[in-house]
């Protein structure tokens, strides 16, 4: 048992949920086909205050609250909805 202060023995025990995005979080979000056929694009970015983040060609996305799973496919439809991309792939 670790007796430091401040620790307790829940901040040890792994999450079974996934991590939910927060105001402030900084993403690091790849997109493909973007830039053109096959390339895939790297945008780090910081969950604004208003809980949203700011992405080539489709302006903000929602991201406070969402599971990464969810933001990829919020991310996803975006671009797709725009015809921008037809088959977006994010990560």
């Amino acid at each position: 048992m670790d007796r430091r202060p401040g620790r307790q023995t829940a901040d040890l025990k792994p999450s079974t949920t996934d991590y939910v995005i927060g105001r402030n979080d900084l993403l690091q979000i790849s997109i493909t086909e973007v830039a053109g056929p096959g390339v895939e694009s790297v945008k780090t970015s910081r969950v604004s205050e208003s809980g949203n983040v700011s992405l080539p060609l489709i302006s903000t996305v929602k991201a406070a609250g969402l599971t990464e799973a969810d933001l990829e496919k919020a991310i996803a439809e975006r671009y797709k909805t725009l015809n921008i991309i037809q088959a977006p792939r994010s990560r």
